[in-house]
């Protein structure tokens, strides 16, 4: 594409600037944001900035509100509120589209491109000497990563199209719109677990939540974060020995009495219950770790030198044991 060379110079004398802002802003950001956010910016390029001049939209052409863009991406529609404030607390906000959190201009029947867009700018500081970027306005577009992986999938269908087509348009708002609905769901997947259509469960999720409540009632705050995994774990190796929950949670009580009333520190609660069972069900797991793994059945029990076994049971015999000895497997 022609540019015009006023419009080439403009570009080309502030682009070093706002290079010199991207590469502060991105140090910034980088080390306040949540480290589960994703963050990416681009200073625009010189075709991209004469089109946008084009449109007749920008008084200034050297202060091109979004020369310098950055992208905050953010796990779903709860942390956008999260992100505002702390893009807010770190620059000085100037506007902010949409105006308003609670007002849009989108009909009920549409789904255009709406994302939350801050325009902020480098705070001037009085302990610190003037680098020549305070000031100077910019773009940050706050996302979920549904939004943002519809940006990206649809980007050269909507942006970067030779003309424009009503059925690639149309099928990009149609994915948007779906998004939203998912968006949505995630956001309010709570309260609408609680709806009477869903609020439903099978034998086998019962099952691991008893599973769940017995490692909560020994381990307390000691138990990992992600107790579906811990709690699924020991579920199905209960399920493989034929040991019920409430077999597991006296063996268990017993366990906790003759070590003073607290489950053992130098083990994981994982490790814990295998110990537990190794000694109060010895002949259940020994049968079981007897057998070869097959593809119907690969699994196999982890026993760490920290686990003290029973006399009698030798683990280095038995195919489905993953022994870890103090100098490794």
């Amino acid at each position: 594409m022609k540019i015009p060379a006023s419009l080439r110079a403009i570009y080309a004398e502030r682009r070093p600037i706002y290079a010199r802002l991207k590469a502060e802003v991105d140090q910034r950001v980088i080390g306040w944001r949540d480290p589960r956010w994703h963050y990416e910016s681009r200073v625009k390029g010189e075709e991209s900035f004469a089109l946008k001049i084009e449109t007749g939209r920008v008084p200034v052409p050297g202060e091109l509100e979004d020369f310098f863009a950055a992208t905050l991406v953010v796990p779903n529609l709860l942390a956008l509120s999260q992100a505002e404030d702390l893009v807010c607390q770190q620059f000085e906000l100037r506007s902010r589209r949409p105006k308003n959190r609670d007002i849009t201009h989108k009909t009920p029947d549409s789904f255009p491109f709406d994302d939350l867009r801050l325009y902020v700018a480098v705070r001037s500081d009085t302990r610190y000497p003037e680098t020549g970027i305070e000031g100077i306005t910019f773009e940050v577009q706050i996302k979920t990563f549904l939004q943002h992986a519809w940006s990206i999938a649809t980007h050269d269908l909507i942006y970067k199209s030779e003309g424009v087509e009503w059925p690639t348009d149309r099928i990009a708002y149609q994915v948007k719109a779906m998004l939203e609905h998912a968006e949505v769901s995630i956001a309010e997947a709570v309260p609408l677990a609680k709806n009477s259509v869903l609020s439903k469960t099978t034998l086998d999720i019962l099952r691991i939540k008893k599973f769940a409540t017995i490692i909560r009632q020994f381990w307390g705050d000691a138990a990992p974060k992600d107790m579906r995994r811990l709690a699924l774990n020991i579920a199905e190796l209960c399920k493989l020995i034929e040991l019920p929950p409430k077999k597991l949670e006296q063996h268990l009580r017993e366990y906790v009495k003759q070590r003073g009333g607290e489950p053992p520190s130098n083990l994981s609660p994982y490790l814990g219950i295998i110990e537990c069972l190794l000694i109060h069900e010895t002949e259940r797991m020994r049968a079981f770790l007897a057998q070869p793994p097959d593809r119907e059945n690969p699994r196999r029990v982890l026993v760490t030198s920290e686990i003290d076994l029973p006399a009698g049971l030798d683990l280095d015999t038995l195919p489905r044991a993953i022994l870890v000895k103090d100098l490794g497997i």
